[in-house]
């Protein structure tokens, strides 16, 4: 099973995502802030967090950078209201799979959904 973390202190905006995501049998777990999440995600690990680029204790970018010196390979995905090219330039370097807008729906999960399928279940066929 797949974990994901995701970190906002507006969990509703995120609900949409979460149930997307558990529909397709990944484990998800909350947190509010960059402290608590870098410190869940030392202790277990996850294969894809959702960050809201607004945290309350830090930047999204700090965030960001503070996870990839600890686990480069995991997935990232930032919901953040930059216009594209911003956002590019922002993270540009540290790996973000993908930009959710502020509030992402269902569309935003099932592409991720649909991409998070490339990269993990064409592993789980050569294993077999």
């Amino acid at each position: 099973m797949l974990n994901a973390l995701i970190i906002s202190r507006e969990k509703d905006i995120f609900k949409g995502i979460e149930s997307v995501l558990v529909e397709n049998g990944i484990k998800t777990d909350w947190s509010d802030t960059g402290v608590e999440a870098l410190y869940m995600l030392m202790e277990e690990p996850n294969d894809l967090i959702v960050v809201d680029e607004n945290l309350p204790d830090m930047e999204g970018r700090t965030f960001i950078e503070q996870v990839i010196m600890t686990n480069p390979m995991i997935n990232c995905v930032i919901a953040s209201p930059r216009k594209i090219e911003k956002f590019h330039e922002v993270y540009e370097g540290l790996g973000v799979l993908m930009q959710f807008p502020v509030v992402p729906g269902r569309k935003e999960a099932q592409k991720l959904i649909e991409h998070m399928k490339k990269t993990f279940i064409p592993q789980a066929r050569h294993s077999t």
